[in-house]
């Protein structure tokens, strides 16, 4: 039953790389679709640094190695939860396999081509949320799961 699990994060992972195909191939580098005015458009854009383009400025060449590295520990330590996690924990399962499909996606991209797809680009009034991808909203998704579960949860008492 633990196992299905997987499930998620392999879609996770799936969902992630068919949309960034779809954004790659109907896409040059910074063209922009407008699917909702002042909303939601869908902007191509190579990250070659973390989250929301954090540290996409830093030019090292260190940079790839390292952010793969970490991906690769980050995504051990999720695996290595998620296996000491029981099956009935079932919120924190779910978050631990969003963060995993997440991690993998975006390692996937810098592992394969040295940057990672974004494309999803929010705008509410004057605000303009960083460019992302599915694998991001994993990853976010996943993070917020696991304080909200975390939240929720109470010691237990077994041995």
């Amino acid at each position: 039953m633990k196992s299905l699990y997987w499930l998620i994060a392999g879609g996770i992972f799936l969902l992630d790389q068919w949309t960034k195909q779809l954004a790659t191939i109907h896409a040059r580098l910074f063209d922009t679709f407008v699917l909702v005015p002042g909303v939601l458009h869908l902007t191509y854009v190579e990250n070659t640094g973390i989250a929301f383009g954090l540290l996409q400025e830093l030019d090292a060449d260190w940079k790839s190695l390292a952010l793969n590295v970490i991906a690769l520990v980050a995504a051990g330590v999720v695996a290595l939860h998620w296996h000491r996690t029981p099956s009935r924990a079932a919120g924190l399962q779910v978050a631990l396999m969003l963060l995993l499909g997440g991690i993998a996606g975006n390692f996937f991209d810098r592992l394969r081509q040295g940057y990672v797809v974004d494309f999803i680009d929010l705008h509410w009034n004057r605000y303009h949320w960083p460019t992302f991808n599915v694998a991001d909203s994993a990853i976010t998704v996943g993070v917020f799961l696991l304080l909200v579960v975390g939240w929720k949860h109470e010691p237990s008492h077994e041995q």
